[in-house]
């Protein structure tokens, strides 16, 4: 194992990998997996008990460098292989706030493009790195292969900033990154369940109409504490809807109009909504200890509900929220 700019790289560990597609495309993505070898001070390693007639996958890895995949390696071809590492790249910048002066403990979440294999084997992926801008305002993320990367920042107090995907160039740093946060709103506040209680572990965020601020990445979403109150920050100034959602009741939504600093609105409950029926066989008789689950796309109900028919068939769901199940 040498580098692409001269000489031998030690310590680069080499994975035989697996030969289901499905398990090999995963590892690919994830860089993971026991080495099966591990390269000397002379860049050499030896991958024994192979079976000669067949043709295997090798994964090579090493920090600082960018992983190689090599696929249809023969045991019984040329010795030996010689395989050359591209460095990885850095992607660094500074953090600055609304009057350009560092801003430290910002959250800087990277969501980094990963392609592996080639042609019609090449798989694309997506993974997350986050990091906290230091005392300067300052971050960086070492090890980076080629590829789109996607950079949100947020800190408490300023409006959450999203850098469109930069493509990062093999053997080449993206460095002199500078973001200027702007003054963002907050929201607190207090939900409560359909009985008037403080509704703990409620989940509070900004309502699209298609959803989309729900499963934005990384999510702008918070949890009630023990006593109902909450506390959402990183918010656009201006009108918003906003729900509370906590699984066995329907949701609560509101319209606030949003503006800089902190903002107040409460938010209560309803109860949830019931679906009951039978369960009959194919002969119109009772169906017995059928059990009958209920599921939905919306992300404030993670799990299906469940439930198991009486002896005479009828079954009864309840703690719903609103929805299409």
């Amino acid at each position: 194992v040498t580098s692409k700019t001269g000489g031998p790289v030690e310590g680069a560990e080499v994975v035989v990998m697996p030969t289901d597609f499905r398990e090999a495309a995963l590892r690919r993505l994830r860089q993971d997996g026991a080495p099966d070898a591990t390269s000397d001070a002379a860049g050499r390693f030896a991958l024994r008990d192979l079976d000669a007639a067949a043709r295997v996958e090798l994964m090579v890895r090493r920090e600082g460098y960018n992983t190689a995949n090599l696929p249809g390696i023969s045991p019984a071809g040329p010795q030996p292989l010689e395989i050359a590492l591209a460095p990885a790249s850095r992607v660094a910048g500074v953090v600055l706030d609304p009057d350009r002066k560092p801003l430290a403990g910002a959250d800087v979440t990277a969501l980094i493009e990963r392609r592996t294999g080639g042609g019609v084997s090449m798989v694309v992926g997506r993974y997350v790195q986050r990091i906290e801008t230091d005392a300067e305002g300052r971050f960086a993320f070492d090890d980076v292969a080629p590829g789109k990367v996607e950079l949100t920042i947020s800190a408490p107090g300023m409006q959450r900033r999203k850098f469109a995907a930069m493509e990062v160039v093999e053997g080449k740093n993206l460095d002199g990154l500078e973001i200027a946060m702007e003054r963002g709103a907050w929201l607190v506040g207090r939900v409560l369940g359909p009985d008037g209680a403080p509704a703990a572990g409620a989940t509070v965020r900004p309502a699209g109409n298609d959803g989309s601020a729900a499963r934005a990445f990384p999510r702008l979403e918070t949890k009630t504490d023990a006593e109902g109150l909450y506390r959402l920050d990183n918010l656009q100034p201006g009108e918003r809807d906003v729900e509370a959602a906590k699984d066995g009741t329907r949701r609560a939504v509101k319209r606030v109009a949003l503006r800089a600093g902190e903002n107040q609105l409460d938010l209560e409950l309803g109860a949830g909504l019931e679906i009951d029926g039978v369960v009959e066989d194919e002969g119109g008789a009772p169906a017995p200890r059928a059990e009958v689950s209920v599921s939905a796309a919306a992300s404030y109900l993670d799990d299906p509900l469940s439930a198991v028919a009486d002896e005479a068939g009828r079954f009864r769901l309840a703690g719903l929220a609103d929805g299409d199940y």
